[in-house]
């Protein structure tokens, strides 16, 4: 299934019933059943097309809009910058040459991740999409167990479950302490270089060591989330070449969100993708590489152009993608800031794909390389791209 197929075919109509037919010697043969659904039929197409889209409600003012988009941004940054602040004093104990031996879980983190999720603040997802300027390894651990929490709960897993999920997220790279060096390295690593950096898991594994307050049933759980995160459902991931019946299901889940994460974030030698490019990726490599039902979940969980994302308009005009709108992963809601000619709008305003049919998202748009006289506009643009609170 190619994204192509996603975004254009249309559902196939079940067959118009056959009346009742008039005495002749030939029996009239029965319709042919329509053919059976891909892993994706599910995920809604666009409303113009012939599909069922559940009732929205009315739109809201824009100036109630924007007080919750900006409540929500100031709420997330609190909790984002409290997680990076956690992390980041865990990894450096561990690579102080006298590492304390005993640590607290950070359970709290994750418990504050998933209540801010499921309380619909989609801010928290657009500062996961950010980048951070100095060592990336903080911000990509938090990132992925906020990807893996957001998809954990679109997959209904119990609280239990969910708690396991975050702290896998959160500790899944933890092993790469020991590689800092060769994981910041302004170049493609070599061959041998990767070799080393294929260690990290069981690494990882062995750092398990400073939570002594771990149960043992979550923290085996963790023990495989560690070293199972980059296994592939083909057999091609390392350290041991599981397929996807040996690789446990929540190390399924962070593995994807960490491959999501990786290509849409900056890495010292290269640069990022655009989310709906690396959707696209997902959706081309998952026979291969990953759970198809996982990803479609992802898919429908973060839509086409998840929270965060920059996107032009048919009509011409830019915005930010401020909400999601469930079951339609073309039609977000949008905060446009610029008009057809990259001019600064006078206002800002919403605009809910949901609502308004006949315009339609144009192209993905990346925000650091937008051209407007606007000089000021350009720098706003730019700094949005860049997480710098805490570090």
């Amino acid at each position: 299934m190619k994204f192509s197929d996603l975004i254009k075919k249309k559902p196939v109509d079940p067959p118009e019933a056959v009346p009742p037919p008039a005495p002749v010697s030939k029996p009239v043969p029965a319709p042919a059943a329509p053919p059976a659904p891909s892993v994706f039929t599910q995920i809604p197409k666009r409303p113009t097309e012939s599909t069922t889209v559940q009732p929205l409600p009315a739109d809201e003012p824009d100036e109630v809009i924007e007080q919750r988009v900006a409540a929500h941004a100031l709420k997330a940054t609190e909790v984002y910058s409290e997680a990076l602040g956690v992390l980041r004093d865990l990894f450096r104990n561990l690579q102080s040459p006298e590492p304390q031996s005993s640590w607290p879980v950070p359970k709290e983190v994750i418990f504050e991740l998933i209540a801010l999720l499921q309380s619909g603040n989609e801010e928290l997802l657009a500062l996961a999409d950010r980048s951070t300027p100095d060592n990336y390894l903080y911000a990509h651990s938090l990132n992925v167990a906020v990807f893996s929490l957001h998809l954990g709960l679109a997959m209904n897993l119990p609280k239990e479950e969910l708690l396991t999920l975050g702290l896998g997220g959160l500790l899944h790279d933890l092993g790469m302490i020991r590689y800092e060096a060769l994981a910041l390295k302004a170049a493609k690593l070599s061959p041998e270089e990767m070799s080393l950096i294929r260690k990290h898991p069981a690494d990882g594994q062995a750092y398990l060591s400073v939570f002594p307050t771990l149960p043992a049933d979550m923290k085996e759980q963790l023990f495989q989330i560690i070293g199972q995160s980059h296994e592939r459902a083909g057999g091609g991931g390392y350290p041991s070449g599981l397929t996807t019946a040996q690789i446990h299901p929540l190390a399924k889940i962070v593995g994807l969100c960490d491959i999501y994460e990786a290509l849409t974030h900056v890495r010292p030698w290269r640069n990022r993708m655009l989310p709906h490019d690396a959707l696209k990726v997902l959706i081309d490599q998952f026979e291969t590489e990953f759970d198809p039902g996982t990803v479609r979940t992802l898919i429908e969980a973060l839509s086409l152009y998840p929270p965060g994302s920059f996107i032009r308009l048919s009509s011409g005009e830019m915005g930010r993608v401020i909400f999601t709108n469930r079951g339609l992963p073309t039609r977000p809601k949008v905060r446009l800031i610029m008009d057809g000619q990259n001019q600064r709008l006078s206002r800002p305003k919403i605009v809910n794909l949901a609502t308004h049919p006949i315009l339609f998202i144009s192209e993905s748009v990346d925000e650091t390389h937008v051209k407007s006289s606007d000089q000021r506009l350009m720098l706003e643009l730019r700094a949005q791209r860049w997480w710098v609170k805490g570090l």
